[in-house]
């Protein structure tokens, strides 16, 4: 199993890291999995540990893509990101996190997340980014995840959707 480490920094500088076993790599876009290790409440959607997330990373997208799976492989959720500078080099992948995320259910229906995390004061370009991705997201959704399963070439990586 070869590892990835995934580097997310937020609006506020501050980073996370994630030791990840990757997927998939290829110069602009990659495919990491993500072993949960505790309990996570997102909205309505409750991750515990040894849930599974595959993430999604584009250089040239304005967004991270989580689909969450339970243990035993159903279909949990898609989350986005909004995301700018995605970097994506051999045993790494590197991105801001925009704090702007719109989480999808398994019936389709989404709910925009942390939007009051974003900084009154950011340059008016970035709070159009962030706009601009959010509208994205929403409307190309099914095409997004199509992409994002062909581009993979396994459409779940052995796991289920429901």
């Amino acid at each position: 199993m070869k590892k990835s480490l995934e580097i997310k920094t937020k609006l506020s500088g501050k980073k996370e890291k994630f030791c990840c076993e990757l997927l998939l790599a290829r110069k602009n876009f990659s495919v990491l999995k993500y072993v949960i290790d505790r309990n996570i409440s997102v909205s309505k959607v409750k991750l515990e540990p040894y849930d599974i997330t595959i993430a999604y990373y584009w250089q040239k997208k304005p967004y991270v893509l989580y689909r969450w799976f339970s243990n035993d492989g159903s279909f949990k959720a898609d989350y986005f990101n909004v995301a700018d500078s995605i970097i994506i080099t051999e045993g790494k992948v590197e991105w801001r996190d925009l704090e702007l995320d719109v989480l999808f259910y398994p019936d389709g229906s989404h709910e925009i997340l942390d939007a009051d995390e974003i900084p009154a004061k950011i340059p008016e370009s970035l709070a159009l980014y962030i706009e601009n991705a959010k509208n994205t997201i929403i409307r190309d959704y099914k095409e997004i995840i199509y992409n994002a399963m062909v581009n993979s070439g396994d459409i779940s990586f052995g796991l289920r959707e429901t």
